[in-house]
């Protein structure tokens, strides 16, 4: 089995070609919010048949899908560079399709971004097959990029991530895109214990929500929240601090764009520094 094939295998796996399909796209509009040029190489043929089927199981359009997507990829990229201005270690959990280390301006001359990509072997197999299609070279100026095949709902991987470099005493800007929608609550509690035993102080995390609505329609879904007052309950009792939440539709405005009510929020918080009092 090819590895697109062990892709598409998996139901959430496929949603990394649907992502995909979304910025690709969206990179075509004369106003595109971005440009993604990795995006049409990594959906493929399967990619737009992923959104269709989506969009018909979520009582949506291809065009609304396309859209939150593509306002919330600009948001990530537009907070990451921001931060890349005094954080210099980015880690992308499930990665998927994603390629901001290679497409996403980097500060020059300053201390060189490291980033470290995770995902399940299958993926990052598909990655490669990728970059092999690219009719350009990847930028390597003032950035480190390395791919971690690893499984998140185990306990290995922290021992990966620092077998490849990752210096846990130095803030980190940890990106959960697409991510905790796929994981029970526990799952999620357990992911940030382990990822808060690599946090040193100043480092934070971001992930995104989806409506409890999808609950129902799509049995892939096992995290949903609405409620801001909810999300800041849950991910206190997690041991994240100063968390904000900003929700998808005042997201959507900023770019002119109407989202659907899929999407409820994207979420930022502080780790608490956990690695500091390990290492005292």
């Amino acid at each position: 089995m090819s590895a697109v094939e062990q892709i598409n295998a998996n139901p959430v796996g496929r949603t990394s070609m649907t992502s995909a399909t979304a910025r690709a796209n969206e990179s075509l509009r004369p106003n595109a919010l971005f440009r993604d040029p990795f995006a049409r190489i990594y959906a493929g043929q399967v990619g737009p048949e992923t959104v269709e089927n989506f969009a018909r199981i979520e009582d949506a359009s291809a065009e609304s899908i396309t859209t939150d997507i593509a306002v919330r990829t600009r948001f990530l990229d537009d907070l990451l560079e921001k931060s890349m201005t005094t954080i210099k270690q980015i880690v992308i959990l499930a990665c998927g399709g994603d390629f901001r280390p290679y497409r996403l301006s980097v500060p020059e001359n300053s201390t060189p971004v490291a980033f470290y990509l995770l995902d399940v072997p299958e993926v990052l197999a598909y990655r490669q097959k990728c970059f092999e299609k690219l009719e350009s070279s990847l930028p390597k100026v003032n950035r480190s990029v390395a791919e971690i095949a690893c499984n998140l709902v185990n306990d290995e991987w922290p021992a990966e991530l620092l077998h490849h470099g990752f210096k846990p005493d130095q803030p980190t800007f940890w990106l959960a895109e697409g991510l905790f929608h796929y994981l029970t609550k526990q799952d999620i509690q357990k992911l940030l214990e382990r990822i808060q035993k690599l946090s040193a102080k100043n480092s934070c995390i971001t992930f995104d929500l989806v409506s409890p609505r999808l609950l129902e329609l799509l049995p892939i879904i096992k995290f949903a929240l609405d409620d801001e007052q909810e999300i800041r309950r849950i991910f206190h009792e997690f041991n994240c601090e100063d968390i904000e939440c900003m929700s998808f539709e005042n997201i959507g405005l900023t770019y002119r764009r109407t989202v659907s009510r899929d999407r409820t929020f994207i979420v930022t918080a502080k780790l608490f520094n956990q690695y500091s009092h390990l290492s005292n």
